[in-house]
């Protein structure tokens, strides 16, 4: 089931343009790309850095591709049940 209001949208800015990855979780493989990087990077153990998140993405262009194929939403679209 559905529950937007059970969410808050948040926008991030960066001194880099890194909107050709997709950060967000809306699917299996957005969610499969989050479990991939939790793994790499200790998430669950220790706080990355975004910077440092965003590096290891470019590093490991395979992790990227996870869900790169997903059309990203434009959030100003978001669906009102």
């Amino acid at each position: 089931m559905e529950k937007p209001e059970a969410f808050s949208i948040h926008h991030v800015t960066a001194e880099t343009d890194d909107s050709d990855l997709r950060w967000t979780v809306d699917t299996e493989e957005d969610l499969a790309l989050v479990r991939a990087l939790y793994a790499q990077l200790g998430l669950g153990k220790t706080f990355v850095p975004y910077r440092e998140v965003v590096a290891a993405v470019r590093a490991h262009p395979e992790l990227a591709a996870i869900n790169d194929h997903i059309p990203q939403k434009n959030w100003q679209d978001r669906r009102v049940a």
